[in-house]
């Protein structure tokens, strides 16, 4: 009965989690029309004349949509993390941050709310701007830090729906780009 209500449990926050990121990214696009235009005309170039809908196949051969829609995507949880503060952690260790002590056994959140939206790290902090996550020096530096730490936490206690969301995301979103003007 446990395992039961545990498993539907995990379930049921990855499909809420994603179905929120997907919400806030549909948001966004209304927002920002020039962001959703040309993720369209880049997604009718790519799958215009394909018979059918993206798949996961076709990732390599329209690399450039993929990589526009992926952008999307980190940009909406970058803005708009659906957890803003990762899980609670205990330090193991005291810790001196900007002269205030730590002690150990401390437990203490992480910001990521306020961490991603750093003037310091971020050009335009509160704009929503896609490219950011296509320019090489800027990609490069925070890119796959944001994608895979801030919004599904880390270690052993990270988000296990991280799979399901970075597929299921940009898939959904191509499909109703394709079809729809939000």
């Amino acid at each position: 009965e446990r395992a039961r209500f545990l498993i539907t449990g995990l379930l049921s926050a990855s499909g809420d989690t994603t179905s929120g990121s997907l919400l806030w990214t549909l948001c966004y696009l209304a927002e920002y029309p020039d962001v959703q235009r040309k993720a369209q005309i880049l997604l009718d170039d790519a799958f215009g004349q394909l018979d059918g809908p993206p798949t996961f196949d076709s990732e390599r051969e329209q690399a450039e949509a993929w990589a526009y829609i992926r952008a999307i995507v980190k940009e909406q949880s970058r803005l708009s993390p659906v957890s803003p503060t990762n899980g609670p952690r205990r330090c193991d260790a005291d810790d001196v941050y900007k002269g205030v002590l730590i002690p150990k056994g401390s437990i203490v959140f992480i910001n990521a709310g306020h961490i991603l939206r750093d003037a310091r790290v971020y050009d335009e902090p509160l704009r929503f701007k896609p490219e950011r996550w296509l320019e090489a020096d800027n990609a490069a530096s925070v890119g796959d830090l944001l994608h895979d730490v801030w919004p599904f936490g880390f270690g052993r206690r990270g988000c296990p729906g991280i799979y399901l969301a970075t597929q299921a995301l940009p898939m959904a979103l191509m499909h109703i780009l394709l079809n729809f003007n939000i």
